[in-house]
């Protein structure tokens, strides 16, 4: 699978993931206008780009359905140093939208792109997503400190990784600067504005 920079949706956080990955056809392996159409939007990619991603894509995943340890697989080409398993686990909840343990090609390249962005508030959009765990609409400590030790699993050997401290200590760091009403959460608004304040605390809890 070729790895080619991809840009979130705009307004990821905002919308519901169903209305991205709406099958049109009870065949997985054909690519619909209308998915083509969303990727058209929400992507930098043209309808060439499209297809040559999805003809890819189905070399790896003939039925056009993707696994959770295929994904991990594709993951682990990307990070071959790091452990892979819990921050694909979660990844994949967010993107199996309807519960069936596969992902189709939409769903596989959204999931992708929260490593692959070029856009600093889209990719934060979709970490957010990613925090929240349990869909709450804010950030616990304990969602926190679960999603950040996976990223760190992850990306153990990549750059910044020796300026990382203690994850409980990373935690209290971000609580500290990102809850500013200091109610114990982190809110959507808070979490983008304490990344785009902190820059170096953004880039050492966002995968890249």
């Amino acid at each position: 699978m070729h790895k080619k920079s991809l840009h979130l949706p705009k307004k990821l956080f905002h919308k519901s993931m169903n209305n991205f990955c709406k099958r049109n056809s009870e065949d997985n392996t054909i690519l619909t206008e209308d998915q083509i159409q969303t990727l058209l939007k929400n992507t930098p990619f043209d309808r060439d780009e499209i297809n040559e991603w999805h003809r890819e894509f189905l070399n790896d995943v003939p039925n056009g359905r993707m696994s959770k340890y295929k994904l991990t697989q594709f993951y682990q080409s990307l990070y071959p140093n790091g452990k892979c398993e819990k921050f694909c686990k979660r990844i994949f909840k967010v993107y199996d939208t309807d519960g069936s343990g596969k992902i189709d090609f939409v769903e596989y390249m959204l999931s992708i792109s929260i490593t692959a962005s070029n856009d600093m508030k889209q990719k934060l959009s979709l970490a957010f997503k990613l925090f929240d765990k349990d869909n709450s609409g804010t950030i616990e400590r304990q969602e926190l400190v679960e999603v950040i030790q996976s990223i760190y699993d992850l990306t153990i050997h990549e750059k910044d990784f020796k300026r990382r401290i203690d994850v409980n200590e990373f935690v209290d760091e971000i609580m500290e600067k990102f809850d500013s009403d200091k109610n114990g959460h982190i809110e959507t608004e808070e979490f983008l504005n304490g990344c785009i304040e902190n820059p170096s605390l953004a880039e050492l809890i966002i995968p890249y």
